[in-house]
């Protein structure tokens, strides 16, 4: 985007911030900082992991940049793998490798150490060769599950709903699925199963069992058996609200425990995955590795089966009351009250998300992005944000970046606008330059396809996570569509140039055109008026003395003819030489047309064409004018000679037996009609041009022809000729006047 389509939107540079500062002040010491590389924190499963890691590093005393989206895939990579590493100074960094790795890890682990060099790295849920690794055993718990289903509640018929055919906690998941039912098949062929597959959320859950009951609606599984628990949310959704009630009693299971599934009604059966720990003992590990502590290359943590009754089991579904509280109505009262107290919290942040949208969708310009922004953070009671964009929009990550807004607390206070300040130095200082005795904070990059717009930076309270993720999200929409209008401006604007810049080429080239045109019909009329003046001289010379001599001859010859009789015979001879030649004279120059006027002069010469024709050949003329001709004389002659050439063009090719000549004039202009029923040919064109390489055309393309185009163009007319061989030819000339 060009410097001036951007005027409206954002100065002229490359990077830009809006900043959201607290009043704390800056401790002064260093303090370990460590990365934290998530997906997205609107997912239960990343949330988890990243509050144990945010609590167990401020136990530590570290300070956490927690990034997202950053994503590796390996060997396939197109962009930059973990860009923020390039202006981000950490001691060490977590890798939630299950949802940041998208690729086999085995292959991984000179990649990585390529990539972030001699840094400590920890990756977390997945073991990567080499690197230090937390994982979670969930093999044994998995195979509880599944026994549980088959012994305890004998159920033949399942539905796996598995996450990205892919993902290796995917694979793990369905392999044991398979393997103990097909174990379990060998004994009672009753056992059948399907597989579908989702994407760890819980909207896709709902889509993927909505379409397995739409081709199975008849034909309920006993046990629906989810590859996590978000998944299982879904899917418990939408098996309650069918109105078949074998639907609504299937049994469904989960995998994670994740902290969402307390405030369902339903308790769902599921394998508790100690995320919190994994989170807290990667921290750990970190720092142990940072201060040169001795630790374990992997550690693993066990996972349970928790049975609650979404397997048919009868759970009390009140996880946080004990089953000596369930008598104590005080205690339900609470546990009910407080359930709604998170849900009218969860719509509360739902509907400053879903009004942020809304209004960010109408911001025409940067500067009306920038005031919804305002209004949202102050209103989901954010602190410390960070709006940086890039520009123009590229792939990679510049160096440079542009503060254009700060705010400390509720008190706006005057600083210096669009200052350039290096990323490096600025996440080295300035990002963490105000906290507590530990800080965090948080990057989320705005993307659009794979363009990078930008990221936000921005220290939140757990409860805003995924609600700043949707803003993010927003954020990147709306950019991308206030810059996409400003190229399309830009790109308008230029082409407006460009199209004035080529209509002004045109107009002087057209001036020069009609300029040379000009110069082409006064060389020409002078061309034809020379001819004219030759063609009138040379009759006159004709008339004048040539005739006058065979005259004088004849007249001799008759006078001698009484005493030689051959004379007589020569003196006839003689006298036919004399009329061909006074013709021939009268063609080359009418002398009626400038001594008795334009009608008698075209009248004469239709009446000398039928006298030649012996009788064979009618030339009627219609002259519809009112009035003298407001004609030159150049263009009076240039129109007998179109006549001319077309009656001879009638009679010597196309052999006509009647031709036809009117003349009409309207207001402002004269037309003249020259009409034959001879041979006509549809070789000719209206303008006279020849469409096929035949010969013997009635109209040839010659000096006839093309005489008659011309002397039409030198009047600022129009000659068209129509031509066929069953109705003949007509020769149609517009004069303007």
């Amino acid at each position: 985007m060009s410097q001036s389509g951007m005027q409206n939107l954002i100065p002229d540079c490359d990077i830009f911030y809006i900043l959201l500062f607290p009043i704390f002040c800056y401790t002064g010491f260093m303090r370990m900082r460590i990365a934290v590389y998530v997906n997205n924190l609107d997912e239960s499963y990343q949330l988890l992991f990243y509050n144990a890691v945010r609590a167990r590093a401020k136990e530590l005393n570290m300070d956490i940049l927690c990034i997202q989206q950053e994503t590796f895939s390996g060997e396939n990579e197109r962009q930059d793998p973990f860009p923020s590493r390039h202006f981000i100074t950490v001691d060490g960094s977590i890798i939630l490798s299950t949802v940041v790795i998208n690729s086999p890890v085995e292959n991984l682990t000179d990649q990585l150490k390529t990539i972030f060099g001699s840094m400590p790295i920890v990756s977390a849920s997945s073991e990567i060769p080499s690197i230090p690794s937390v994982i979670i055993k969930t093999k044994s718990s998995m195979e509880h599950l599944m026994d549980h289903l088959l012994s305890v509640h004998h159920y033949h018929k399942f539905l796996y709903i598995g996450g990205p055919e892919q993902h290796r906690d995917n694979i793990i998941r369905e392999n044991i699925f398979c393997q103990l039912l097909n174990d379990a098949q060998k004994n009672d062929k009753t056992i059948s199963w399907d597989i579908t597959h989702a994407l760890f959320n819980e909207y896709s859950g709902m889509t993927a069992v909505q379409e397995y009951i739409k081709q199975h609606p008849d034909t309920p599984p006993d046990a629906i058996v989810c590859a996590n628990d978000t998944t299982a949310i879904g899917v418990l959704k939408i098996i309650n609200m069918q109105e078949d009630s074998r639907w609504r009693k299937c049994a469904v299971t989960g995998f994670d425990d994740i902290e969402k599934r307390r405030t369902d009604v339903t308790g769902l059966t599921t394998v508790r995955q100690p995320i919190d720990m994994m989170g807290s003992l990667s921290v750990e590990m970190l720092h142990k590795i940072l201060t040169g502590q001795k630790t374990p290359s992997v550690l693993r943590i066990d996972s349970t089966l928790v049975i609650r009754n979404s397997c048919g089991c009868q759970k009390t579904a009140l996880h946080n009351i004990t089953s000596s509280d369930m008598s104590n109505t005080e205690a339900v009262n609470n546990y009910i009250a407080h359930m709604q107290y998170e849900h009218l919290k969860s719509n509360l942040a739902q509907q400053h998300v879903s009004f942020f949208g809304q209004e960010v969708n109408l911001a025409s310009d940067i500067s009306g992005v920038i005031a919804s922004l305002r209004n949202f953070l102050g209103n989901v009671n954010i602190n410390l944000f960070y709006f940086c964009l890039f520009k123009p929009i590229i792939a990679a990550i510049p160096e440079e970046s542009m503060l254009v807004y700060k705010k400390e607390g509720n008190t706006e206070k005057n600083f210096e606008p669009y200052k350039k300040i290096f990323l490096k130095s600025f996440f080295d200082s300035e990002l963490f330059k105000c906290g507590s005795s530990s800080s965090h904070r948080i990057i989320h990059y705005l993307s659009s396809g794979t363009e990078r717009l930008g990221f936000v930076a921005y220290d939140a309270d757990e409860t805003n996570y995924p609600q700043m993720c949707s803003c993010a999200i927003f954020l990147a929409a709306a950019v991308k569509r206030i810059y996409t209008l400003a190229e399309e401006k830009d790109h308008s604007r230029l082409l407006e140039i460009e199209v004035k810049h080529r209509t002004q080429n045109l107009v002087d080239a057209n001036k020069k055109l009609q300029t040379e045109s000009r110069k082409r019909i006064k060389v020409e009329a002078e061309v034809l008026k020379i001819s004219e003046q030759e063609r009138r001289r040379f009759s006159m010379d004709m008339h004048d003395d040539i005739c006058q001599r065979l005259a004088g001859i004849s007249m001799m010859c008759r006078g001698m003819a009484m005493q030689n009789p051959q004379l007589k015979d020569l003196s006839e001879l003689i006298d036919e030489t004399l009329v061909r030649t006074r013709q021939y004279v009268h063609n080359s120059f009418p002398v009626e047309l400038e001594s008795l006027g334009m009608k008698q002069g075209i009248e004469q010469l239709c009446c000398t064409t039928e006298r030649q024709g012996c009788g064979t050949l009618k030339v009627p003329f219609t002259w519809n004018v009112k009035g003298d001709i407001k004609l030159g004389h150049s263009a009076k002659i240039n129109v007998y000679r179109i006549i001319q050439e077309a009656i001879h063009n009638a009679v010597k090719h196309a052999h006509a037996s009647e031709i036809a000549v009117t003349v009409s004039q309207t207001e402002n202009a004269l037309d003249i009609s020259i009409k034959d029923n001879g041979t006509g040919n549809t070789a000719i064109t209206s303008n006279g041009k020849k469409m096929s390489s035949r010969k013997h055309a009635n109209y040839s393309i010659g000096i006839g022809l093309n005489s008659m185009k011309y002397r039409a163009d030198q009047m600022g007319g129009t000659c068209h000729i129509a031509s066929s061989e069953k109705s003949g030819t007509c020769v149609q000339l517009h004069i303007p006047l």
